[in-house]
């Protein structure tokens, strides 16, 4: 799996903008799969997007993606993006979505998938990060 010291070294050299808030998450899967373990969040000043980073996301897409940001009204901050995973015999499209806390000092990460009966779940601890 992807070692937090690698995807700090990924989020500082992607979209390197002043004011821009970094976090970590480290999280366990409480579903059925894909989940990572670690994930890395960069979020822009203006705080509609993110750039986001983990094992799943570098397998299938070989770096950072960046995804949309909303703030839900009870404080909390909502990151989703979808992603195919290249797995066989046939592609997976996963519709991901974490929600940090509104201190974001914790996290809960889902995974939807078409036609699928598991539904992809975690959560665990977050922290801001200086790169």
């Amino acid at each position: 799996m992807l070692k937090q010291g690698f995807l700090a070294l990924v989020l500082s050299m992607s979209a390197t903008v002043a004011g821009a808030q970094s976090i970590v998450c480290n999280l366990k899967s409480t579903g059925e799969g894909f989940i990572p373990e670690v994930i890395g969040l960069r979020f822009d000043p203006d705080g509609k997007r993110a750039v986001v980073y983990d094992a799943y996301i570098d397998w299938a897409k070989g770096g950072p993606i960046t995804a949309k940001v909303r703030q839900l009204a009870n404080g909390k901050t909502e990151v989703s993006w979808p992603l195919t995973l290249p797995t066989r015999p046939m592609q997976v499209r996963v519709t991901y979505r974490i929600i940090l806390a509104a201190d974001k000092k914790s996290a809960t990460m889902r995974g939807t998938m078409r036609n699928a009966d598991n539904s992809p779940s975690g959560n665990g601890s977050c922290a801001a990060q200086d790169f």
